[in-house]
């Protein structure tokens, strides 16, 4: 029936019109508003305002804006229409200063509005929070978040990177790409779901896990996520009227039970972890906020910001729900995600891209760490908001009226030419301290400012800072064939992402070859280096010791003063020069003090608290409390407890010679060093001669024993030191670090209860725990210290001595004449001292100790020495310097094998060592105890006892090759110091008289 016409198509006709102009009309009324006021703005389009790119997704709020600041470039603002509502957008920073800080009171609130009924957690969360309420959370939540506390959770954050790391190193062993989108959102998942739950919600390893799906349900932006924000933002009236949530129940549930589990849990077992949530449990107990802010190790700046927001009278009658705590925990998820993990995501992106940055910045991270011991510490988009009242732009007659959005386009700022010249260049460079001072304030603003400035930031940047920290001391990032170059943004997304996973490459084989142009750059001379080996292909693959490898490469590099090395991917420095040896080992020893031991004492504190390796102020001080142990006149006072056992030596020799059995020279000077070891150190009997399974040999067996696992193990500590706290290497087992100790404390324990006094290591020991000053250490570090130096002092000279006793015997039985020289010498001196073997009769033995000498020139003890930069140090009369932390090394075998300095090198000639020969070695080319403040500290020591032992069994008898032995002799391969594949098996003969 038709109502005003008679046609009834008419009239729908007619009323359709009449709508539609009605409806046109209704969303247009407003589009003279700017002009009215004249300020500049863009023409708006029925329907959508100045948004229409927004609403048809082709372009995000944040790239819109800025594309409109690009527009009226020159104008301090200009206005737009959210739909039907003008909109006020800012350029000038002075107006940006007097909206966020100055004129506050009058935009203190935001221009997003969300029914509390409807969906109260968004609603009564601090971001979307209105008036004296936002006040007083602000307020309550702002301790959090200060410098201590942040400071304090910083383990929590390390321990969720280290994950990181360890998944990327998993994925890239595998020879997967990473999806950088998708971890870093796991690692922030996980780092917010620690500090402000407390909860393990393992988004790294399991991206389907309960915490990843709510997330994902937040921030997956499909299409009805979409309309429904861009209501809630644009026509909160009508969000409202439809009663539109902008996250579901779902997620709304599970913060409310993930909350109240946490507190319910704590409240019983009376837990507290100073952390999100143990701060809203204190807020629902009442606590009154002064007593906050006050002592809780919050800076100044943190408290002045506290009072900018605080008036006592507008909170005093706050009341919070449930809800109201719930929805604060629900803001630090949602403000918390995807912040960090689009920041990691960039950064991760750009360095990728940038690789010569990416080297830059990796160097700083290992040098800090370095710093600091290789340990990560704490110490190493849109701004929207809404005028509450009428505002008058200060020196205009414009006025805003009360309720009208104002925008502030960050990514306008931030890509404003005008204060970042090529501002779409990545160039970290406009951020040094210099030129941060050139950047006008208010026109970088990634975190907001004044009052409502984004109270995460600081948590924020700790993650970001730390997990990239983590990964970049770890590896190289490179983009992959799947990565998109340039970044493709979401159009559709309000904070700014990528519309891909962001896939990129982590490779070590990067990572293992990034300075091996490092001396290529520094002019020094270098061998090839192979990925992943460095110059030490042969010794990993076990077909050179780590001295022999040195030695041809000494050879290799002849007429250089030095050259360059890369221990797998460190630059290391080896010296051929004297004079410069000289520099390193005395003249400049206060930069070349240390050892590169790497050990970690928490880890391996009999490897790491030894002298051998022990570093700075503590190994000066325990050197100068063992060296009175070692002085001529204790030696001396010490040598009838070695002839003893000398003695020993030579009656097993007898008994196996008698029954006609080849002696493995290894094995019984192996056991007579013990001997003297165990008795001279610890005053007991081992009695590892006769009984090679005495537990003493067993132990040090252990020790030295190089199988695959151990030889591995040592490589890794050796040259790649950062390995040892990630792997928590430990080079001996607990068993020998146990034996070691109940064996030292149970003599001392005799003693003490006895008052047994024997001049010997263990008395020095017991001296100083009773009177030692202590240099910054406790009386159990003390003890600690010098159990683990005992221990190490003595497996260092066990296995080098008992060598050299080796090698002497085995070099004069296959040169017989030498032999018989050498046994004249011995038998004319012992007997005119009437027959005994004493300290005085070894001294007048000058063959003996030339045979020593070149014993130790063809066969020293050690291979090489190592040296570790303390700090930068420029090589005299050249440019190049050695950075702090540069291994340096120097390579005695070669120096001993130079015909340089030693004509015809493989010949066995005691000769080069009488006192006439001596003068023309020249300083620093034999050095078989090192030189220098860290020569070796048992020298004299060690002398004695090989000397003893040689003259007691060469006294006796004749020794001599027999069907087994080997000649030449075979080195091996696999160890660290110098020693033999096989046992060295010789013949002894009894000499007649």
């Amino acid at each position: 029936m038709a109502i005003i016409y008679d046609s009834v198509i008419v009239d729908i006709l007619l009323l359709s019109i009449a709508g539609t102009v009605a409806f046109y009309l209704y969303f247009t009324r407003n589009f003279n508003y700017w002009k009215k006021r004249g300020v500049v703005f863009s023409n708006p389009t029925p329907l959508f305002g100045s948004l229409k790119d927004l609403f048809l997704q082709r372009d995000s709020m944040g790239g819109f804006l800025m594309k409109e600041y690009e527009k009226h470039s020159g104008q301090p603002y200009f206005g737009l229409f959210s739909v039907d509502k003008p909109a006020f957008v800012v350029r000038d920073l002075d107006v940006t200063r007097n909206i966020l800080v100055k004129d506050f009171e009058v935009f203190q609130d935001r221009s997003i509005s969300v029914d509390e009924q409807t969906d109260p957690l968004n609603a009564k969360g601090i971001i979307v929070q209105k008036g004296k309420k936002w006040r007083y959370i602000r307020m309550k939540l702002t301790p959090t978040f200060s410098s201590n506390k942040i400071k304090n959770m910083f383990g929590l954050v390390d321990a969720k990177a280290a994950e990181l790391a360890e998944f990327v190193e998993q994925q890239s062993l595998r020879g997967n790409t990473i999806s950088v989108k998708e971890i870093s959102s796991g690692y922030t998942i996980d780092v917010l779901a620690s500090c402000a739950f407390g909860v393990n919600a393992n988004a790294i390893n399991d991206g389907n896990g309960e915490f990843p799906k709510i997330l994902r349900m937040i921030f997956e932006m499909k299409t009805i996520a979409i309309i429904k924000q861009t209501l809630v933002v644009f026509l909160p009236w009508l969000a409202n009227f439809l009663k539109l949530k902008v996250s579901g129940n779902d997620v709304d549930d599970f913060v409310r039970k993930t909350l109240w589990d946490v507190v319910g849990h704590r409240e019983k077992n009376g837990i507290k972890r100073q952390d999100f949530v143990d701060l809203l449990m204190q807020l629902r107990k009442g606590e009154p906020f002064l007593e906050q802010t006050i002592n809780d190790g919050t800076k100044v700046a943190d408290q002045q910001e506290r009072r900018s927001i605080t008036n006592k009278n507008d909170v005093l009658n706050i009341k919070l729900d449930d809800d109201d705590y719930a929805a604060q925990a629900h803001s630090f998820l949602i403000a918390g995600f995807h912040t960090s993990a689009n920041t990691t995501s960039f950064a991760l992106y750009e360095l990728a891209t940038q690789p010569d940055m990416q080297t830059r910045l990796r160097q700083e991270i290992l040098d800090v760490l370095d710093k600091h011991g290789g340990k990560i510490t704490h110490d190493a988009l849109t701004e929207m908001t809404m005028t509450l009242r009428d505002y008058k732009i200060p020196g205009t007659n414009i006025v805003l009226e009360k309720g009208t959005s104002v925008f502030i386009p960050l990514l306008g700022f931030h890509n404003d030419p005008k204060y970042f010249p090529n501002p779409k260049e990545f160039n970290p460079e406009r951020f040094t301290l210099e030129n941060r001072k050139s950047i006008p304030n208010y026109a970088y603003m990634p975190f907001g400012e004044g009052p409502r400035k984004c109270i995460g930031m600081r948590f924020g940047l700790i993650t970001v800072k730390t997990g990239l920290v983590h990964l970049l001391s770890k590896f190289e990032v490179r983009p992959c064939q799947q990565t998109l170059i340039p970044l493709v943004l979401d159009k559709t997304a309000a904070m700014l992402t990528t519309s891909d996973t962001l896939p990129l490459a982590f490779t070590l084989y990067i990572y293992f070859t990034r300075n091996f142009n490092y001396w290529k750059k520094r002019g020094v001379h270098f061998t090839k280096p192979f990925p992943f080996f460095g110059n030490l292909k042969d010794m990993f693959l076990q077909r050179d010791s780590f001295g022999g490898l040195l030695m041809k490469e000494y050879e290799k590099h002849a007429g250089q003063p030095y050259f360059g090395l890369f221990s797998v991917d460190r630059p290391a420095f080896v010296i051929r020069d004297l004079d410069l040896i000289k520099n390193i080992l005395v003249k400049d020893f206060n930069v070349f003090m240390d050892r590169s031991n790497p050990m970690d004492e928490k880890i391996d504190p009999l490897n790491a608290k030894g002298i051998v390796g022990q570093k700075g102020k503590k190994w000066r001080y325990i050197r100068m409390k063992l060296t009175p142990t070692f002085s001529s006149n204790k030696i001396k006072n010490m040598f009838g407890l070695v002839d003893a056992k000398a003695v020993e030596l030579a009656d097993f020799v007898e008994q196996q010679s008698l029954r006609g059995n080849t002696i493995p020279v290894k094995e019984i000077t192996a056991g007579y060093t013990l001997d003297v070891l165990a008795s001279c150190a610890f005053g007991v009997n081992a009695n590892a001669i006769v009984d090679r399974k005495a537990e003493f040999h067993e132990i040090l067996r252990q020790i030295f024993e190089m199988k695959t696992i151990d030889l591995i193990k040592t490589n890794l500590a050796f040259f790649l030191p950062w390995s040892v706290k990630y792997l928590k290497l430990k080079l001996t087992n607990d068993h020998v670090d146990n034996f070691v100790r109940k064996t030292l404390w149970d003599v001392v324990a005799h003693r003490e209860k006895t008052g047994l006094v024997r001049e010997d290591f263990v008395h020095l020991l017991m001296k100083l725990r009773k009177g030692g000053e202590d240099i910054e250490e406790t009386k159990n570090d003390a003890t600690e210290n010098w159990t683990m130096t005992t221990t190490r002092l003595k497996h260092i000279v066990f296995y080098s001595l008992a060598n050299t006793t080796s090698f002497a015997l085995y070099e004069l039985a296959t040169h017989p004449d030498l032999q018989t020289r050498l046994q004249k010498e011995i038998i004319s001196v012992l007997n005119k001292h009437g027959g005994e073997v004493t300290h005085d009769s070894i001294g007048e033995m000058t063959y003996l100790d030339m045979v020593i000498s070149e014993t130790l020139r063809k066969y020293p003890i050690l291979p090489f020495l190592d040296r570790r930069t303390l700090r930068d140090y420029k090589i005299p009369g050249t440019n190049i310097v050695l950075e702090k932390g540069t291994p340096v090394f120097i390579p005695l075998l070669g120096l001993h094998y130079d015909p340089k300095y030693f004509p015809s090198p493989n010949e066995f000639n005691p000769e080069r060592f009488t006192l006439e020969n001596r003068k023309s070695i020249p300083n620093y080319a034999y050095m078989p105890f090192g030189e220098g403040p860290r020569k070796c500290i048992g020298m004299r020591f060690g002398l004695m006892k090989v000397k003893t032992g040689l003259v007691h069994l060469l006294s006796k008898f004749e020794v001599r090759p027999c069907q087994q032995t080997k000649i030449p002799l075979v080195v091996d391969k696999t160890a660290m110091m110098m020693t033999t594949e096989d046992s060295m098996p010789l013949t002894f003969n009894r000499i007649k008289t």
